[in-house]
């Protein structure tokens, strides 16, 4: 698969990076279980460097967070840059990623050119 679209997200590739956006402000088990299979499908039994854009997304359920940090959520993902609007998101962000530790190495940006240029750096690191 190339590339997934619908209305609550997106899955498509950019110069080598797995790009997710999201366009919806509440996520819940299911459609973080749903993010999942996609990445799984798009990467195959690649190794991948992934950029999430969350900007619009505001509230994640327990269940759901709890759901990005099972052990085969971040399966094949080397790294992920997340895009967010604001310092009260990476404060949100790092805190509940303090609880629930993400299975994968990930950094903050404000700035999605940031993002990708860092994306691309471990690219280059990994290949």
């Amino acid at each position: 698969m190339e590339e997934f679209r619908d209305e609550r997200l997106a899955f498509y590739w950019h110069e080598g990076i797995l790009m997710c956006d999201w366009f919806i402000e509440e996520a819940d088990f299911e459609l973080i279980d749903f993010g999942v299979k996609i990445r799984k499908e798009m990467s195959g039994n690649k190794k991948v460097v992934m950029l999430s854009d969350i900007r619009k997304l505001k509230y994640v359920s327990r269940e759901g967070r709890q759901r990005l940090a099972a052990k085969d959520a971040g399966e094949g993902v080397i790294a992920v840059a997340i895009v967010m609007n604001s310092k009260i998101q990476a404060t949100l962000y790092n805190f509940f990623s303090f609880i629930y530790k993400s299975p994968s190495p990930a950094k903050l940006f404000t700035d999605k050119e940031e993002a990708i240029k860092w994306c691309k750096n471990i690219l280059n690191e990994n290949i």
